[in-house]
């Protein structure tokens, strides 16, 4: 695997690109898995100069944050609000999934 540090982004080998970043650097299976593990837990990396990486937790804007709440309301209690209103859920479910979402993403 392939990371460019100037576009934060990975080059697999296995594809022909055809124009890749000039600062490309190789990197392990191990160190790029690592590095998935990683971001699924919500951390950003840098590559440092000595070539290992570097993991700390995202900071995310307030915008970033309200947008994020929107997403999970959308997917997670909105559907709940329309089973309620079709008497397929209750009112406390909905209200519940709401609550849960303020509080995963506050």
């Amino acid at each position: 695997m392939r990371y460019s540090p100037s576009l934060k982004g990975f080059f697999p080998e296995t594809i022909n690109y055809p124009n890749l970043p000039q600062d490309l650097v190789t990197i392990s299976d191990a160190d790029y898995q690592l590095v998935m593990q990683k971001q699924s837990e919500g951390k950003s990396f840098l590559l440092l100069q000595n070539g290992e990486f570097s993991f700390f937790d995202s900071v995310l804007t307030d915008e970033q944050i309200q947008e994020i709440r929107y997403a999970a309301y959308v997917k997670e209690s909105d559907p709940l609000f329309f089973k309620w209103q079709r008497g397929e859920a209750t009112k406390e479910d909905w209200l519940s999934k709401v609550e849960e979402i303020k509080a995963r993403h506050s």
